[in-house]
């Protein structure tokens, strides 16, 4: 049990304005995996007997495939609302009968292993209907490990955010197109309440601060998606129904998510404050709209670009103008906020600060792996000391999960996630750390074999793409190898911030900065 995971607990109980000390019940075997975000929660591994204490639960999590029939379940769902509290949420999962990857099964094999009761969608949305809750929600739960019955996102169904990536199913595409994508998703989230879920305290609070903000008279809010992230934040994707005007509220729990999430809003607001920025460029970078405090969350709130991002729709009739769109932005963005520096060893000592922090306070990394990483920073530092570069404002983990596009074309609408930004780096790190991903993307490449790849090949890549950029900044193949070797160490200290995934990369990492000479 981690502090992460009990922190993905506690921002669900945020979402319906409940504390960790709510009475928590936690039925079907399918549903263990719950008791390490709710560790203090009933547990029952079947339907046979529903506790009796406490007398009033304020969040139930049931398996719907786990009982014996529809009508047994129907039973049930009365019993439990007679054993919520007012302020009580039930949210019940159900898998889906008409799943395409169980049909797909079915026609690959000639069978259908055996599962527990499954439901059609129609039949799950009866029940739960004749269950006679006053509000009931529907959501399509998405997750990283589906046999855990988890979730790491849940979507309406007709949201615009519920996102098809292009290599799915030609049949999930074209469910996706016509509006039918639900009726083949795998399980359903049903969340029954007593009371409306956006008339809680947190919702009124997330309604008076943007009816402040943004000036309007009455706001009719509508929860179109909400994530746990694994970092430990809750993320909202709230519509304004009255001006269709879309929102997106970070909820933090914990110092170091709320840091993280602090970062980006105090970092976008810098960027929006900057004269010299267009405002063509202003418009693809969120606004930062509030942040107050809620029960023992921090709350953010900014502005939501329209569009799904980069990898998600990066197939061969898109894969141009992303990548075109892509490089235009950072390329305007240098130009507006860059400016050309003699780099000394303070300034170069100032560069370098964050890295260095990172990877020497790490616990995961060995004494042998910071001394390596130190010293292939010096060495990158005695290369350019002396020398005129440009340095400008830097996204920081500049690529395609980072990138908001219209599913359409390719067009480049806007560009998330600032936490990692820099007010100050070399001009092209951004622009190299695109093209590791590019390649990463398309390629699904080992880490080192493509760092080995580019460090040959990358330069003349670059020139073909790129002249204009780089006889704007006086980049010449030399100087575009020192920005990969900036790049490598960006990367490694980023991801040694993630634990799990640093230590699934941590040999190719000590190969890569081996690269650096």
């Amino acid at each position: 049990m981690t502090g992460l995971q009990i922190t993905r607990g506690r921002n669900l109980l945020s979402l319906f304005a409940l504390d960790s000390d709510s009475p928590i019940l936690i039925m079907g075997k399918r549903l263990c995996a719950w008791k390490v975000l709710f560790p203090k929660a009933q547990y029952c591994e079947t339907m046979q007997a529903i506790p009796g204490e406490p007398a009033r639960y304020d969040l139930v999590l049931m398996d719907g495939s786990a009982v014996r029939s529809p009508g047994k379940l129907g039973h049930i769902l009365f019993q439990i609302k007679q054993r919520m509290s007012g302020q009580g949420v039930l949210i019940l999962f159900a898998r889906n009968r008409f799943s395409f990857r169980r049909l797909k099964d079915l026609f690959s094999n000639g069978a259908i292993s055996q599962e527990n009761l499954l439901y059609s969608h129609n039949q799950i949305i009866q029940i739960v209907e004749n269950a006679s809750f006053p509000y009931y929600y529907e959501y399509l739960p998405f997750s990283q490990d589906e046999t855990t019955q988890n979730f790491d996102e849940m979507v309406e169904p007709d949201s615009r955010f519920l996102e098809i990536p292009y290599y799915q199913h030609p049949i999930i595409r074209l469910a996706h197109a016509l509006g039918k994508y639900y009726l083949l998703h795998d399980r359903y989230a049903i969340i029954c309440m007593h009371k409306a879920l956006l008339q809680n305290s947190l919702f009124e609070e997330v309604r008076t601060v943007l009816a402040e903000r943004i000036g309007a008279d009455r706001m009719h809010l509508q929860l179109e998606r909400f994530d746990i992230r694994y970092r430990g934040t809750l993320v909202l994707f709230i519509k304004d129904v009255s001006t269709s005007k879309y929102f997106i509220a970070r909820l933090t729990s914990d110092i170091e998510s709320k840091s993280i999430v602090k970062r980006n809003h105090s970092f976008l607001k810098w960027l929006q404050q900057i004269d010299g920025l267009p405002d063509s460029l202003k418009a693809k970078i969120p606004m930062p709209l509030a942040e107050f405090d809620f029960l023992k969350n921090h709350v953010f709130i900014e502005t939501l670009i329209p569009g799904i991002l980069a990898w998600k729709i990066n197939k061969q009739r898109t894969r141009s103008r992303i990548f075109e769109d892509s490089t235009l932005f950072i390329f305007e963005l240098s130009i507006a906020t860059g400016k050309r520096v003699s780099l000394d060893q303070k300034t170069l000592d100032e560069l370098f600060l964050e890295d260095k922090q990172i990877i020497n306070g790490s616990k995961t990394c060995t004494p042998h792996f910071k001394k390596l990483f130190n010293e292939k920073i010096s060495c990158i530092k005695r290369a350019v000391e002396g020398q005129d570069m440009w340095l400008s404002a830097s996204h920081g983990d500049y690529g395609y999960g980072n990138i908001i596009t219209d599913p359409r074309n390719g067009r480049l609408n806007g560009v998330i996630d600032w936490d990692t930004g820099r007010k100050r780096e070399f001009v092209g790190v951004d622009i190299i750390n695109l093209m590791i991903q590019k390649h990463r993307v398309r390629q699904g490449e080992d880490f080192y074999q493509l760092i080995k790849k580019l460090d040959l090949q990358f330069c003349n890549e670059l020139s073909s793409n790129m002249s204009d950029f780089m006889d704007q900044f006086n980049l010449d193949c030399h100087r575009l190898r020192l920005l990969l070797s900036v790049a490598i160490i960006r990367y490694i200290s980023r991801s040694a911030q993630f634990t799990a995934f640093f230590e699934s990369e941590k040999n190719a990492y000590s190969k890569i900065l081996e690269l650096i000479n």
